[in-house]
């Protein structure tokens, strides 16, 4: 099955103070740790969605993935989302969309889910009951995704397709983190002994 990922990458870090993509997360940054974990789970194509600092985050990431600019990233995550579907293959069976500020979504996870995706439509990580990223949709939502209210998101994919979906107990809470603040960031460093 031929699989995309969507990074989405295009925020502008207000409540971070500085531009997350950009932090040190061991000896690459945070933007690079997550295309790293995303290659080697070995999928057929990555891209990812700029918009704010577009230029700066682009020097980067240089040809781990495609780049693609978010011209309205302003109007929030589900513009994001429509920027990254519209840019990938007209043969990808599957889209995998992950969070830039995520650095700790092993490949492992990655796999789990991708198991997953065979028997049904949509996939979604949970842990302890909470769901997460990353999420994978199948591109028999394409057309669905881009009429969707910009005010409720992919929620409203996901509420209309209840029986379409499959939740995936994962071990880990990894998927339910992500760096909003400067504190969120300090205790990836020390989760991850960085």
């Amino acid at each position: 099955m031929k699989v995309s990922v969507i990074v989405l990458s295009a925020g502008e870090s207000r409540r971070m103070g500085s531009l997350k993509q950009l932090l040190p997360f061991g000896h690459k940054t945070v933007i690079e740790t997550v295309l790293d974990n995303f290659l080697q789970a070995n999928l057929d194509e990555i891209i990812v969605v700029l918009g704010h600092q577009a230029e700066q985050i682009s020097k980067v990431i240089g040809k781990k993935a495609k780049l693609i600019i978010n011209e309205r990233y302003k109007d929030g995550m589900l513009s994001s989302i429509q920027c990254g579907i519209k840019a990938t293959d007209e043969n990808t069976e599957a889209f995998l969309i992950g969070l830039g500020d995520q650095p700790f979504i092993h490949a492992s996870v990655i796999s789990m889910l991708l198991e997953h995706l065979s028997g049904k439509g949509i996939v979604i990580p949970r842990y302890n009951g909470k769901r997460g990223h990353p999420i994978i949709i199948s591109a028999k939502y394409r057309e669905e995704i881009s009429h969707l209210d910009p005010n409720v998101g992919l929620r409203q994919l996901v509420y209309e397709h209840e029986d379409d979906l499959v939740c995936v107990n994962v071990p880990s809470d990894d998927v339910i983190r992500d760096m909003d603040y400067p504190e969120d960031y300090e205790r990836e460093l020390k989760r991850s002994e960085i």
